[in-house]
């Protein structure tokens, strides 16, 4: 019997519709040509590239992380406290990278894209202040890493001296850029053993110097491992000391800091 036209229609109309359920059901990658987002807006150099990572910590917080470079020498960046979180170290963390070392940087827990416990959807007063500093140390160790700096800026650059305060498979230095809640890192610094590079600038408007200063003459560390930079009126505050305009003689010594530290 031949096929009427309205059948022939009803057939084409289903196979469009398979068709376009077919094209429903995969997962759309990106157009041929186009890259996909960057972490943080980076921008494509070729001097570094740069992977997304979750750690999680020993009290089972997922936090957000990035990591560039390769290598056994290992660098740990601490964030600052305030939005940008771990984005605010991606240019030191490529310059890093394209010097050899093996770079992690991330979001404190309720920080950027990483988790709150889920308890009380905020800080834990009574979790380990140290916890998500260890369960970065031990993602950068467990990807290849085997000796590591701490380096931390702002308030994370406190939380790095009072992390350094206790022992650490592999960790052989501290770095704090203009660190300012010193509460914890005064009451431990006794503890403090290991080489440290403080900075600040002189007109820093939430640390001085005479406290930075005290902080160093008070660590456990021996006086020719410790030192202190300061860099002039309008370097900034925290990881913008290692950016223009401010004067690159913090990074010079930063950079113979990691030389020492890690060969």
């Amino acid at each position: 019997m031949p096929t009427k036209p309205c059948s022939l229609a009803c057939c084409a109309l289903a196979l469009c519709a398979l068709l376009l359920c077919g094209c429903a059901g995969r997962t759309a990658g990106p157009a041929p040509g186009v890259a996909r987002p960057l972490p943080c807006g980076a921008v494509p150099s070729g001097a570094a590239t740069v992977r997304a990572l979750t750690v999680r910590t020993a009290d089972g917080v997922r936090l957000a992380a990035l990591e560039a470079g390769t290598g056994r020498r290992g660098v740990l960046l601490v964030p600052e406290s305030g939005g940008r979180g771990k984005c605010g170290w991606l240019q030191y963390a490529e310059v890093l990278a394209a010097s050899g070392y093996r770079v992690l940087f991330f979001d404190d827990r309720c920080q950027g894209g990483s988790d709150c416990p889920a308890s009380s959807g905020a800080v834990d007063p009574d979790a380990d202040p140290d916890a998500d500093t260890a369960a970065a140390l031990t993602a950068l160790r467990r990807d290849g890493a085997t000796r590591e700096v701490l380096l931390g800026a702002s308030a994370g650059g406190a939380e790095a001296l009072a992390f350094a305060a206790r022992p650490f498979p592999g960790l052989r230095a501290v770095a704090a850029l203009s660190p300012d809640e010193l509460d914890r890192p005064l009451r431990v610094a006794a503890a403090v053993r290991l080489p440290v590079l403080l900075a600040v600038a002189q007109d820093d408007p939430y640390v001085t110097v005479p406290a930075l200063r005290h902080l160093l003459a008070v660590l456990g560390t021996p006086a020719r491992l410790r030192s202190l930079t300061v860099l002039p009126p309008g370097s900034g505050h925290g990881w913008d000391l290692l950016a223009d305009p401010a004067p690159s003689s913090l990074r010079t010594a930063l950079a113979a800091f990691l030389t020492r530290s890690l060969g």
